[in-house]
């Protein structure tokens, strides 16, 4: 017997939870669907950005302990992973309790596949009972799943894991190997030396954040000689195995490492295998991502694809504002699209944060702007003293011409928060100079704009 419903959406991540929150208040029957009900949440909440940030937080407290014996950093690195574990479980019941307790939303918990543009099957979790649902409109909000790369040995030997599986390991490393130094790479190697884990850091390309400054990324290799993290740049994976219980990663060039464990952080890939896009006529690219308009339709009729699914940046603010693109569309005003976004900001969780918007100084220079550049170390804000966080810098690049800030780069505690405020002076037009001149509560660390945007630190 089939189920109607004005919309269906696939996935319980954020657009897609936020899409059906908003649908049932407006009075319509939404049905929301969610394979795994360990998964209610969605990635950030259980597999990304809460627990890793949870774990950054720890070792950080960690580190600033001391501890000097193997078993005593077991022991907190054990206090954090169930610390990581209560709370990612009191978030994934909230936004259950949320969606249950809404009289217009019904959750399934099951697999879902389509049968054509307006039918989606869902095979239920517990009883594997076939529910078929109908829906006006369908929303797949599926995310991403880790990518697993083409390396011999790499499904068969054993202490291997990826981003979402490795928060579960219970023994703290002593030795880590990370493949693969983007974001999530570099995010890993900075938690787990900080818990206390010698970590070496295999990176294919000739330099981590390649898009970056020079000067930016020598500041941030300089915290890496400090953490102990072994950066290994320009090398490339030939084969993985065991000796022993240990991991052995031997390199095109010949070159072996070894380690406790080895992190598969090699990117992700579109989460898309069974849904049977075909069957409702949604087609994907070269990649495997979802074909989205400018307002994230799909090639067929009343379907969306929201958040990371669709190829777009894999920012949980990012799927936030798809929801807000798709309701608008469908409820608004019907002016909000994907080429209206300006000036994303992003932060990677190394210690310290490093968090940038804009464009880079080369960058810039390559674009034909006459640039200033205002940079400062952190060091001689009185709140980083304060707290004893005195590492990094802060870095905006200015318009000569107008005052106008065209982007900055921040390693220091509490960039992700600083970040914002650039953000927005720049998609305000809002001068250089309003920054440096007002009022901020201290001690801050963004008082320490006053001091950045002054002669003594501009060229």
């Amino acid at each position: 017997m089939e189920e109607r419903f004005d919309g269906i959406v696939i996935g319980f991540g954020k657009g897609g939870k936020t899409l059906a929150a908003n649908m049932a208040n407006r009075g319509l029957k939404v049905a929301l669907i969610e394979k795994s009900p360990k998964m209610y949440g969605g990635t950030c909440i259980n597999l990304a950005c809460i627990p890793t940030k949870s774990l950054e937080n720890s070792s950080n407290e960690i580190k600033r302990q001391g501890f000097e014996s193997y078993e005593d950093k077991n022991k907190a690195y054990r206090e954090a992973i169930d610390k990581k574990e209560v709370l990612i479980t009191a978030l994934r019941k909230a936004n259950f309790n949320k969606a249950n307790s809404n009289e217009n939303i019904t959750v399934f918990t099951g697999v879902a596949s389509f049968e054509d543009n307006r039918t989606v099957k869902v095979v239920m979790e517990d009883t594997k009972e076939v529910k078929v649902l109908k829906g006006d409109k369908i929303f797949i909000n599926t995310g991403t799943l880790p990518f697993i790369p083409n390396i011999e040995g790499v499904n068969s030997a054993k202490n291997i894991f990826t981003s979402e599986t490795l928060m579960n390991l219970r023994e703290l490393p002593k030795e880590l190997i990370i493949i693969g130094a983007g974001f999530i790479g570099q995010e890993f190697a900075s938690i787990y030396s900080g818990f206390g884990s010698k970590v070496t850091l295999l990176n294919n390309l000739p330099q981590i954040l390649m898009n970056e400054d020079k000067d930016d990324v020598e500041e941030i290799l300089k915290l890496y000689e400090k953490k102990g993290i072994d950066l290994i740049n320009e090398v490339n994976t030939k084969k993985v195995y065991n000796k022993g219980e240990r991991v052995v990663v031997e390199t095109e060039d010949g070159r072996t490492f070894e380690g406790d464990a080895l992190l598969l952080s090699t990117g992700r890939k579109s989460n898309i295998e069974g849904l049977n896009l075909e069957k409702a006529g949604v087609e994907t690219n070269e990649r495997g991502f979802i074909k989205v308009s400018d307002t994230l339709k799909t090639t067929a009729d009343d379907i969306w694809a929201l958040g990371d699914i669709n190829g777009g940046l894999q920012f949980t603010y990012i799927s936030l504002d798809d929801f807000r693109i798709v309701f608008d569309n469908l409820f608004g005003e019907k002016k909000r699209k994907i080429s209206d976004r300006r000036n994303i900001a992003t932060s990677t969780f190394i210690d310290p944060t490093f968090s940038r918007v804009g464009l880079t100084v080369e960058k810039a220079k390559e674009e034909g702007y006459d640039v200033m550049i205002a940079k400062m170390p952190v060091n001689t804000i009185p709140r980083a003293k304060q707290i004893g966080e005195t590492d990094g810098f802060l870095k905006v690049v200015i318009n000569k011409d107008n005052d106008k800030i065209l982007g900055a780069s921040f390693l220091c505690v509490d960039s992700s928060e600083l970040i914002n405020i650039i953000k927005m002076a720049m998609d305000n037009n809002i001068s250089y100079k309003y920054l440096r001149d007002n009022i901020y509560t201290h001690p801050t660390i963004i008082e320490g704009f006053n001091e950045l945007f002054t002669g003594a630190y501009m060229k």
